[in-house]
């Protein structure tokens, strides 16, 4: 069993293809790319969508987002967004629902929420964010922490969508900065021997120390 996470896909959202330049000639390519890049998760595998899942405002929309479900496999779990209507929660069958949720993987936890916060459960200690909301046009990169990941689906040069496990954000970029910095990895899996390897800077040993003081 393997854990993904993406955030901000937008399916059927005409206005977010155009807005964002994603590389699709229409919203229809866009949405069977991203389906077809999911196939890379598993019937066990759990699939973290981190908020704004679908454009939900019209008939056609609510079709395409029922379509887009079904189509996409493993268990999938919804933190919702801005873009995350009731009739989208009560109408899916999403394994479950959350607007913030804590969860562990192979003993690394992680704070999922649509929404970058300040801080959270576990900052110190280790504890990842997860978050989309931003895209790549995040104003406030500076400063923030590289126990931060963006989960945003992004829109890769070879014409599809990346759908895919945590990228750690590095200090001071932004988030298109830090898709081309670090490639997709591997989804973490349970079970697995060996743990994924944890950012080490000078910004995370430093709060470490204050957090050691008392700080």
């Amino acid at each position: 069993m393997a854990h993904f996470f993406t955030a901000d896909t937008h399916f059927s959202d005409d206005s977010v293809r155009r807005f964002f330049s994603r590389p699709f000639a229409s919203v229809e390519k866009m949405d069977a790319a991203m389906v077809e890049r999911a196939a890379i998760v598993g019937a066990e595998d759990d699939l973290w969508i981190v908020g704004d899942f679908a454009a939900c405002e019209t008939d056609r929309g609510r079709e395409a987002a029922q379509a887009a479900f079904w189509a996409l496999s493993g268990r999938k779990h919804l933190v919702r967004g801005n873009h995350d209507p009731d009739w989208l929660v009560q109408t899916l069958p999403w394994a479950s629902v959350h607007d913030l949720v804590e969860i562990e993987i192979m003993g690394n936890r992680f704070v999922l929420c649509h929404y970058p916060l300040v801080t959270w459960n576990g900052a110190r200690a280790g504890t990842i964010q997860i978050f989309g909301h931003v895209h790549t046009r995040w104003r406030g990169a500076e400063g923030r922490s590289c126990r931060e990941c963006c989960g945003n689906c992004r829109a890769a040069g070879s014409g599809h969508v990346t759908l895919g496990p945590v990228r750690p954000q590095r200090q001071g970029t932004s988030a298109l900065e830090a898709e081309k910095a670090f490639p997709i990895r591997r989804p973490f899996a349970s079970g697995s021997d060996r743990k994924p390897a944890m950012p080490r800077t000078a910004l995370e040993r430093s709060r470490r120390r204050a957090a050691r003081s008392g700080f």
